[in-house]
């Protein structure tokens, strides 16, 4: 199980490369006890995965660790503000479930404010196999994967205020 977090973490790694697209200011930690650290991305001097451990290295020098098999949540946000705000009591923008799926996917958007909120699913080479924005009456999204090949997704949640996203994995 630990190999596959590391997995995952370097993953979501090869996602940070792709923050141009996400347009992301911020990358969002929570450990498993509830603990949320928003650190500005334009602040990090440094990121590595090493013995079970992600390490950030600020521009002055701070070093954060975090053990990987800790973090339930690592997310990118477009907005200092809400990660400040959000930084002692920040609730994830959604669930999905069942993960792994087959055919179907749910998404739960956490969000008590009905708003438009867009959908993308993207391989691990950064192809974006689905994207669609949803308009949210109901918190539930039902999404159908019978297209996708079996393997590891991300799929990214942006409501416009916050880009949050999970892996995935097909099968």
């Amino acid at each position: 199980m630990e190999n596959y977090k590391i997995k995952t973490l370097i993953i979501i790694f090869l996602l940070f490369t792709f923050l141009n697209d996400l347009k992301a200011q911020n990358l969002i930690i929570k450990d498993i006890d509830g603990t949320t650290k928003a650190i500005q991305l334009s602040w990090i001097k440094k990121i590595a995965f090493s013995s079970g451990k992600l390490k950030i290295q600020t521009l002055s020098n701070e070093n954060l660790n975090f053990t990987t098999n800790q973090i339930k949540l690592l997310s990118f946000n477009d907005n200092i503000s809400n990660s400040i705000s959000r930084t002692t009591n920040y609730k994830s923008l959604f669930d999905c479930y069942p993960n792994p799926a087959m055919s179907i996917l749910y998404l739960k958007i956490n969000s008590p404010v009905r708003k438009n909120v867009e959908v993308k699913i993207i391989d691990l080479n950064g192809i974006r196999h689905f994207n669609k924005e949803f308009r949210i009456l109901e918190p539930y999204i039902k999404i159908d994967l019978s297209s996708l090949l079996d393997g590891i997704y991300f799929i990214q949640v942006n409501n416009y205020e916050i880009i949050e996203s999970k892996t995935i994995i097909k099968q």
